[in-house]
């Protein structure tokens, strides 16, 4: 063995973060995850609302009550928001219930729209959450239709 072989052998231990960039790291994480949970509240609380719309009396023939099918969307999509890897359970989840969900508030309000534009718009609904919860889950941190920030680092860098 010569000297270049111990050399890749005993390869030094990679630098330590700081505190400082450990703390960051930990808050970026937090926002991310609070963000989620606030939106999947508010996806829910929204849905709850559009759910008690309804004149017809859906609540006899669904199968869950009206406040767990909201807890059932606004869960999803704060799943589907998470900055993991295993969000894409959550975006697999929202599409079909949103889309029967919105369909049948749609449908069952007073006066109810035709079929063809309310499946369009829950079509719409269910389309929009799964967009919105993949570009959250994949771009958390990406500032939001070119706010001043990505124009002074790109007159910065340009």
């Amino acid at each position: 063995m010569d000297d270049h072989d111990l050399d890749e052998i005993h390869a030094p231990p990679p630098p330590r973060k700081s505190r400082e960039v450990l703390t960051l790291a930990r808050r970026r994480r937090l926002m991310r995850v609070m963000t989620a949970v606030l939106l999947g509240c508010i996806v829910g609380a929204y849905t709850l609302g559009a759910l008690s719309e309804r004149v017809i009396a859906e609540e006899e023939t669904d199968l869950l009550p009206v406040p767990l099918e909201a807890l059932i969307i606004g869960a999803a999509f704060t799943l589907a928001s998470l900055p993991t890897a295993w969000s894409i359970v959550g975006r697999v989840l929202i599409p079909v219930p949103t889309f029967y969900i919105y369909l049948t508030v749609l449908l069952g309000k007073n006066p109810p729209l035709p079929f063809y534009a309310a499946f369009v718009v829950a079509g719409l609904y269910s389309a929009v959450l799964t967009a919105l919860s993949r570009d959250l889950a994949e771009r958390p941190m990406r500032p939001k239709l070119g706010s001043s920030r990505t124009r002074s680092r790109r007159a910065t860098l340009g």
